[in-house]
């Protein structure tokens, strides 16, 4: 009996599950010897020949089996982990409500004194479009409050175009150009003033470069466009690969919540990045034109301070020496 083999021994050996074993048995693709007792022994030469002809069954098999014990000794995706992720994220975006607030109460504050109403002049145009912005903040917030992040980033390229069309209104305004386009835009119904343009525009009176505002244009566009890889980010699946075989494991689509903290945080990020762009078309639209107080000033200055730190500064500052970094 020293020549033959039990099933549990050739699927240690193989780095397999022993009704995996059987199963190729059964299907004729190992030799093996029925006992009495109705269990299976293999030939030693039945094993070495299908383990060195690297069956792309055994493969597959093998890379399965590991995969699962990965899972077993370490998840992937760690519940605690996930959900510090998720704790410090909400955090997070407690700091940008704060902001918006902010934003919104000085907005609110001098919409009486603006005659939005008969004023068509560039000024007044960015007031009106700065509340769109403040209205987008608060949509894309509530969107990675609620675990969303895939689609709120459908809103970053509408929130962008906002900004860059209050800094083209009022240096427009300032500068005393395009009151024709300007006029129309108040005067006819569903009249735009083309991104391009305004891309183009800002970036000759801003001196910010036109490429790096395309750029962004192209990046911030790729969810609006439902491009395939904008999509494929919020499907979940792994695999693993290698000696002829490929293991694969399919999760499927996050339909409601991402199922990866990570995802969340970088948007964050980037949202943020997005919130100093806010703050610095506020300044350019409303710095000289609104009756600003001290202390109004002063907490803007304070925001646009805060939002120029890096990413762990800014947390730093968010959760003090209290924060849990997950």
């Amino acid at each position: 009996m020293s020549h033959f083999l039990t099933v549990e021994q050739v699927a240690r050996g193989y780095k397999v599950q022993p009704k995996d074993v059987v199963e190729w048995i059964h299907a004729g693709k190992i030799a093996a010897e029925r006992q009495s007792d109705g269990t299976f022994l293999i030939p030693l030469a039945e094993y070495q020949k299908f383990g060195s002809e690297m069956s792309g069954d055994l493969m597959q098999k093998a890379l399965e089996n590991m995969w699962n014990s990965m899972e077993r000794e370490r998840p992937h995706i760690q519940e605690e982990v996930r959900a510090q992720f998720l704790k410090n994220s909400q955090v997070v975006l407690g700091r940008i409500e704060e902001t918006i607030k902010l934003l919104e109460e000085i907005h609110k504050k001098y919409e009486p004194g603006i005659d939005i109403a008969k004023d068509q002049g560039g000024a007044v145009a960015a007031f009106i479009v700065f509340a769109r912005v403040i209205s987008l903040l608060y949509s894309i917030l509530a969107l990675l409050r609620s675990g969303i992040p895939a689609e709120s980033m459908i809103l970053f390229r509408p929130l962008w175009e906002a900004v860059l069309l209050v800094e083209y209104f009022s240096v427009s305004d300032a500068l005393g150009h395009n009151s024709n386009a300007i006029r129309r835009w108040f005067e006819k119904e569903g009249e735009i003033i083309g991104a391009k343009d305004v891309r183009e525009y800002v970036s000759k009176h801003l001196g910010l470069p036109i490429e790096l505002l395309k750029k962004l244009n192209n990046g911030y566009s790729r969810p609006v466009h439902h491009t395939h890889n904008s999509i494929m980010e919020s499907y979940r699946g792994y695999s693993l690969s290698g000696m002829g075989a490929n293991f694969q494991r399919r999760l499927g689509f996050d339909y409601h919540t991402s199922s990866i903290g990570r995802d969340l945080v970088a948007i964050i990020s980037a949202f943020e990045d997005l919130i100093m762009s806010v703050l610095n078309a506020f300044v350019q639209a409303f710095w000289s034109g609104l009756p600003l107080t001290a202390g109004e000033r002063g907490k803007i200055q304070s925001e646009r301070e805060f939002y120029s730190l890096d990413t762990l500064e800014r947390l730093d500052r968010t959760f003090g020496k209290k924060k849990e970094s997950p």
